[in-house]
Formats: C-alpha cells, structure tokens, sequence
C-alpha cells in the first residue's frame, strides 16, 4: 500500500470511488464527481495503481477570536467496500494531520457521517444550530413597515459580506468567504436585501421554497430592528407557505420575538480538532489573564502535540515551551482541548464532565477565566 497525493492521471478513479459513496452509482464521465479536483488537496491511498481509499483537504480561512487563521476542511472520506474495516481510511486522516501542520492549517473541521469514528482520531463537536420550525401566522403582527426589500445580485456582495463579517466577528470558526464563494450563492437560491430609508443594506436572507416550506440559509442583519422587517418579509408570503425552517446560530434569540415561542431544536453540526496545539496557544486570546499555566495534551495522533506546554501570559501575549516535568496544573485529551479552545465547551464544563483531571487545584480559577467558553457559528460546508 502506498499514500500519496492524487495525480491528475487517477482523476478517473476520484470520479468512481466519489460516486459510488455518495451517490451510490458509477460516474458518468471523468469530470463528473471530480469538478473541484485539485491534485496537491487529494490524499489517497493505492493498491499498486488501484485507488483504496480518499480524502481531500479542503483549505480554508475562518475566524479565532476575531482572528484570521488557516483551517484544514476534511472532506470526501472513501473508501471502496472491499478494503473497509482494514484500516484505510485511518491511514489517510493520520497523515493528513501532518500535511496541515505543514501547511500551517492550526485547526481542522469536518463534517461526520459519525461523530464515534472521527472521534477516535481526535475531532470533537465543536458547532451546533439551534433549528426552528415556525408557523407563519406567528408572524403577523411582526414589523413596522420602516424598510423596503429588494432582490440582491453579486453587485451587492461587498454590502453583504460587510454584515456578515460583523456578525461573525461574535463567534469563533465562521468561514471567510472568497468572491467566488460569495458568487456561488446567486446561483441556486433566492437573495433579498432590507434597506432604510437612506438606501443603505442593513440585513438579507438567503432562501428557498419548496412544498409550502421556505428554508432559510442565511438571515444576517445588523439590528434588531432589520431582524423583525426580515421576519415580515418571511411573512409576506403567507399566500405561497405555510411556515419556515431555520437553522439559526445556537445563541439566536428569534423567539423572544415573537409572541408564541416557536418549535426550536438544538441540532449538532460540524466537528473540530486542534491540528497544532502550540500555535493556537500562542494566538489565543487571554482577555483579563496574565499569569503562568501548563498543560498536557494527549495525543496519540499527532505527536507535536503530545506534550506539557507551559504558557507565560503578559499584556495579552503569550509564549509556550514544552517542559520534560510531570506535574501539569490540568492533563487533558485533545478532543476536551478542541472544544475548550473552540470555545464550544469551557473548562467549567470540561471538568463538571470529567473530560479533563485538574491537578492543581490552586488554578481552577484562573483555567475558568482563561476558556470560559464562547459561542461557534459556521453556515459554510465543503
């Protein structure tokens, strides 16, 4: 068995071993299942020439305590059925950790077919979305009238992604679109803009309709106040649906809103992993700490991060060393160190859950006040 990067000669391979898992037919053509191939993003793992076993690293750039950093996407993880359970794939995701590190990607997400198998290997979830089914008649009296819609094309998209990166800017591991990525949503679903009485965009929703149902992709405003004149735009098709679906941020307070709390499910999302402990540690963001910790992380998976870490915090910076001791004021697993770097679930909760051992009790209240936990929002998906 061999890993390595796929070449373009096996594009053909990539087009088979694609379609047989997610669409569960052969491929058409070369091209079909393998539109977005990008050779040095695809690992895969050969039996002589025979293709066993994929996955593509998808890069991309999110947003880490207001920061821009790189993130490694996992995604079309293949495998045909007569080398399943042997362990392929297992191979792939361990080396691709390594490729990450290598190309400074810190943090890597995924979206799990099972949350059990990619834990194993150290992702965690890491991001969830509160799903609301709401009946339009409970939107009746929503709005005032103080500001007109219209349809948005891509001549909008720097007043969008202003709104959107504003937004963002509350959570930790939102995307960072490109224009091209921006562009692809004119494509497929219908975009609509709210503007005041100056002209100027204050809010959009991204949606579609189907069967009486719209689905809501986006709905990103810059007030309260665009919030509700959106809501009224949903409610402005009461003669074509008869209620709608969305999949809002896990903090999103739509409810209070209205007068009759509508059906809401916390529904989980993608998961997250720590590809390079030391790097995140050093950008972290120490708001109200300055002082001195360490932790051991354990992972089995990448041995960078296999390690004691001692971190100096001073002035909102910090710098890490690895120590040879044996006396960490906490040892952790990196899957609780994803989500508390994340900010998915804090230290307060890692303990409650026993996910991590304190052993210096002396610094529980500084590691409470250092990942006190912060809400994740991600609406892009690869």
């Amino acid at each position: 068995m061999e890993a390595r990067f796929i070449e373009k000669k096996d594009e053909h391979q990539i087009a088979s071993i694609m379609a047989y898992c997610f669409r569960g037919k052969r491929a058409e053509t070369d091209k079909d299942s393998a539109d977005n191939f990008i050779p040095e993003n695809h690992l895969g793992l050969f039996d002589g020439e025979r293709l066993m076993s994929s996955l593509e690293i998808v890069p991309k750039k999110v947003l880490l305590y207001k920061e821009s950093v790189k993130m490694g996407g996992i995604a079309g993880v293949t495998s045909f059925p007569e080398y399943r359970h042997g362990g392929v794939a297992k191979k792939l995701i361990i080396q691709s950790l390594g490729i990450m590190r290598e190309r400074n990607m810190i943090v890597s997400f995924l979206h799990p077919f099972s949350y059990m198998f990619y834990r194993r290997y150290g992702w965690e979830t890491a991001f969830h979305k509160k799903v609301y089914t709401i009946e339009l008649k409970s939107l009746s009296a929503i709005g005032t009238k103080s500001m007109k819609y219209r349809i948005l094309n891509e001549s909008y998209i720097a007043g969008m992604e202003k709104i959107y990166h504003s937004n963002m800017l509350n959570y930790n591991g939102a995307a960072i679109r490109t224009k091209e990525e921006w562009e692809e949503k004119f494509k497929h679903d219908f975009i609509y803009g709210a503007e005041d009485e100056q002209g100027l965009l204050r809010g959009y929703i991204i949606y579609c309709i189907d069967d009486k149902v719209m689905t809501v992709k986006e709905l990103i405003c810059d007030s309260i106040e665009a919030k509700r004149e959106l809501l009224r735009f949903i409610y402005m098709h009461d003669a074509k649906i008869d209620r709608f679906v969305w999949a809002a941020p896990a903090d999103d307070m739509t409810d209070m809103l209205l007068d009759e709390p509508p059906q809401a499910v916390c529904v989980p999302k993608m998961m997250a992993r720590a590809v390079d402990v030391e790097k995140l540690l050093c950008i972290y963001d120490y708001s109200g700490y300055e002082g001195d910790f360490s932790l051991k992380i354990e992972d089995p998976w990448a041995p960078w991060n296999n390690s004691l870490f001692c971190v100096h915090v001073k002035g909102k910076k910090a710098s890490v060393t690895r120590s040879n001791s044996n006396s960490p004021d906490i040892n952790c697993s990196i899957e609780a160190f994803s989500q508390m770097i994340m900010g998915y679930a804090g230290f307060d909760k890692q303990l409650y859950m026993n996910r991590l051992k304190l052993i210096n009790n002396k610094k529980k209240k500084d590691f409470s006040l250092i990942f006190p936990g912060r809400f994740t929002e991600l609406n892009d998906f690869f």
